[in-house]
């Protein structure tokens, strides 16, 4: 199961949902460039949306068998803090996205704010 601070690759072939142009995932707005969120496969002119991300936080939602819950997993880019994905995760015998493991771990730091300066924990 992949958690928070999971650093994972996602890769050609990927399906996720992500803000991206209209006209790549809407055949009827061809030209679009009206950002919006969609599910996309990563291939082709989206071949961008590759690469590692880290796992900001995951979610269960319902699964199809009780025994194995799913998880959407909500994702940062490494290279491009500004990009984001979700996708769905399948948990169990079920297990579709087998290639999708943590590669390595995030730490993430907080700063304390106060009136002499920010001091890091």
């Amino acid at each position: 199961m992949l958690t928070e601070g999971d650093v994972i690759e996602l890769k050609r072939g990927h399906e996720v949902v992500a803000a991206v142009p209209k006209h790549f995932f809407m055949r009827n707005r061809a030209g679009c460039w009206d950002v919006e969120y969609g599910t996309v496969a990563i291939k082709g002119e989206l071949l961008y949306l590759a690469g590692e991300y880290i796992v900001r936080y995951t979610r269960a939602i319902a699964a199809p068998t009780k025994c194995h819950p799913d998880y959407e997993l909500f994702c940062t880019s490494v290279d491009d803090r500004t990009r984001d994905v979700r996708f769905i995760y399948r948990s169990g015998w079920e297990k579709t996205d087998r290639d999708v493991v943590s590669i390595r771990r995030a730490a993430q730091r907080w700063v304390l704010e106060d009136e002499l300066g920010d001091k890091e924990c």
